[in-house]
């Protein structure tokens, strides 16, 4: 409601639909920067699952493999899954939901750019995508993976919840959930 009151402000009348695109995301910035303590706070609910799906992660960590989940070699490139884990990691520590969907979109760049690396240029199909994500997971062990993922569905507007990076948002959070709940 705030971004449609800010839009339908006399100042933000003769905006093109991409300068209320910008004004939209700066003023989503700002506030989320200057709320986040208050925004970020987690229940002990969401602690406790957060601090269990870290200690699954890291047991996971020890043994699994990408023939366990499928993954071929063509598919695996070391630089540019090391690159897709560094935006990984970036996705924990982005501070606003459109930074978070950046980094996620970084993630899927570098996912999809290994096999061309390895002189294969046949795509990534979305059912290869999920396994090699929830591997990246694995290795790098994102923090607070899950309230990310809760922050960004609770605080990035609907309208901007479209398109690939809502795809890709969707991936990793089916990831998560299935890292959570993977038993034996």
């Amino acid at each position: 409601r705030l971004e449609e009151a800010m839009l339908g402000h006399m100042l933000f009348s003769d905006l093109s639909p991409q300068g209320c695109v910008n004004a939209s995301e700066a003023m989503e910035r700002y506030v989320v920067k200057r709320c986040r303590a208050v925004l970020m706070v987690r229940t002990s609910e969401q602690r406790r699952r957060d601090e269990a799906l870290s200690e699954r992660l890291k047991r996971l960590a020890t043994f699994l493999e990408p023939l366990h989940l499928d993954v071929t070699p063509s598919r695996i490139h070391p630089e540019a899954w090391g690159k897709a884990e560094a935006s990984l990691l970036d996705f924990s520590r982005a501070l606003t939901p459109k930074e978070k969907m950046d980094a996620l979109l970084d993630v899927a760049r570098h996912v999809h750019a290994a096999p061309t690396l390895n002189s294969d240029h046949s795509p990534i199909s979305a059912d290869e995508f999920l396994p090699i994500l929830i591997l990246l997971v694995v290795r790098t062990r994102p923090p607070e993976l899950q309230a990310n993922i809760d922050f960004v569905a609770n605080f990035r507007g609907a309208m901007r919840m479209r398109g690939e990076g809502a795809y890709f948002f969707t991936h990793l959070a089916g990831a998560a959930c299935f890292l959570e709940t993977l038993d034996a």
